[in-house]
């Protein structure tokens, strides 16, 4: 028995070995590990921002509070990433903690990327996609932000693999798979169905005279969308209730019309025009080099980019849409720039100039050269949210002593703010106020003790001109402002 086990074990690691030695897998071992780095470097050194206050919140409710207050419209999300993170807080509750699944998530999509490129058109393609999402600026973010959108992007990039294996094998499985995986990227942004849209539109126009064969030709397909209504069956009541209130609601935030588009291409590459440039020029040489290569696989590649973008500018009218709901193009994009590999490599090998891999290790360099700037804005940013809540906390504790009276303008900023400041420890009392009569209010009962007002508000209000008349300004800190009331 030992024998065999020290055989099992010696054939284990021969086998770890030789797929080390295959130059693919060592890129992109490498490239994941630099990816990984990149998205822990700095995890806890920003101030929790608004958002991630709000869903911390959230997430630290009941897995039926959660489901509950979902329900009732007070968050636009589905439940599953606030479920996770629910667990997540048993293991604390710091900065890094919190945002360290959603480096994880964002790790983890790196090699699924390659696997998308790599079923496009190689191994070269699969590397290079990797190599440029572990690099991007804009997926760095939103993998160190502890909110929804890298754990669905992952979701997401799993299910279009299963897809490109269903299309090429009509495989029950893969078909299954996709549904189930797609159904759960819904669990966790809704917005994620507009992915899984995009790809039924190219399913129906591509298999056009094969869909109206019926069931039994169909089999496989129509099993796989089972799964995916299966699965996102308990969420449509939510659905339903969620976007009838956002009908009714006026749209006060968010990009409207061609904005969609132009600010999403702008936060993909850090707002370097340079490098978008340079990347939309990458896009238009890979597709037409992947148009050459398989018109299918082309039109594919541009559905996923251009159907999403497309439905976002539709919609945008009614609900609000910000640049990070377009992260679910973001390996259908890479992969399109990471395409030029192919079409460059295809030139050169005519002249015989340099080995194929020496094509793809001087691609990598060359994007990681180029991304350096933007990546190195991202941690060098003194507040990476423009709040610095960490930093407001300190200095209101200095201002304030035992009795004397805090009031937070408007009142959902006391989310991260109460994250950091505890007005039980400071011996104070807290007010979330909204309206000028709460003020006054708070006014009434500060008695001979000092009052200090934080605030984010339209400096046009009645409760900020309220604000205003009665004090000085005492600190400022990006977009949020300590005002001490005489």
């Amino acid at each position: 028995m030992l024998h065999k086990i020290r055989t099992i074990t010696a054939e284990s690691g021969r086998s770890v070995l030789a797929a080390l030695a295959d130059h693919y897998t060592l890129l992109l071992v490498l490239v994941t590990a630099a990816g990984l780095c990149l998205r822990l470097h700095d995890l806890g050194n920003a101030s929790i921002s608004m958002d991630e206050a709000v869903d911390l919140f959230l997430a630290g409710l009941s897995i039926s509070d959660i489901w509950a207050y979902i329900a009732h419209g007070f968050i636009f999300h589905p439940p599953l990433f606030y479920w996770v993170q629910h667990i997540v807080l048993f293991f604390g509750t710091g900065e890094f903690i919190v945002r360290l699944p959603s480096a994880l998530y964002g790790a983890l999509t790196i090699p699924v990327v390659y696997l998308m490129g790599k079923e496009f058109h190689s191994r070269d393609v699969g590397i290079l996609a990797a190599g440029l999402l572990a690099v991007s600026p804009f997926h760095i973010f939103y993998s160190q932000d502890a909110r929804p959108y890298t754990m669905m992007l992952l979701f997401c990039a799993i299910a279009l693999v299963y897809f490109m294996e269903a299309m090429k094998t009509d495989s029950g499985n893969a078909w299954v798979m996709f549904g189930i995986f797609s159904g759960l990227s819904v669990w966790i942004v809704f917005y994620a169905a507009v992915l899984t849209f995009s790809l039924m539109l190219f399913v129906v126009i591509d298999r056009r005279r094969r869909i109206l064969m019926g069931f039994d030709e169909n089999r496989a397909l129509y099993v796989g969308m089972i799964f995916y209504l299966i699965v996102i069956m308990p969420l449509a009541g939510m659905i339903r209730d969620l976007f009838m209130l956002r009908e009714v609601s006026d749209v006060t935030w968010g990009l409207k019309g061609l904005d969609v588009v132009t600010e999403s291409f702008r936060d993909f590459f850090a707002h370097n025009e340079l490098l978008m440039a340079l990347a939309i020029v990458m896009l238009i040489i890979g597709v037409a080099g992947l148009y050459r290569y398989d018109r299918r696989k082309c039109a594919l590649l541009v559905t996923m980019i251009l159907t999403p973008l497309a439905v976002s500018v539709l919609i945008s009218y009614k609900l609000a849409i910000e640049p990070r709901y377009a992260l679910i193009i973001l390996p259908a994009l890479l992969v399109g720039i990471a395409m030029t590999c192919a079409v460059t490599d295809s030139l050169i090998k005519k002249e015989k100039i340099i080995p194929r891999l020496g094509i793809l290790v001087l691609f990598l360099v060359f994007i990681t050269v180029i991304s350096i700037p933007p990546v190195q804005d991202l941690y060098t940013s003194t507040a990476k949210f423009n709040q610095d809540w960490r930093n407001m906390s300190v200095t209101v504790s200095a201002l304030t002593g035992p009795g004397d009276v805090v009031v937070v303008l408007p009142d959902y900023m006391a989310r991260p703010f109460d994250y950091y400041y505890s007005a039980d420890r400071e011996g104070t009392t807290e007010f979330a106020v909204t309206t000028t009569t709460q003020l006054e209010n708070a006014y009434r009962l500060k008695g001979s003790h000092r009052m200090v007002v934080i605030e984010d508000a339209d400096r046009q209000a009645p409760p900020m001109q309220w604000v205003l008349a009665r004090s000085d300004l005492c600190l400022s800190e990006g977009e949020v402002s300590v005002y001490c009331i005489r």
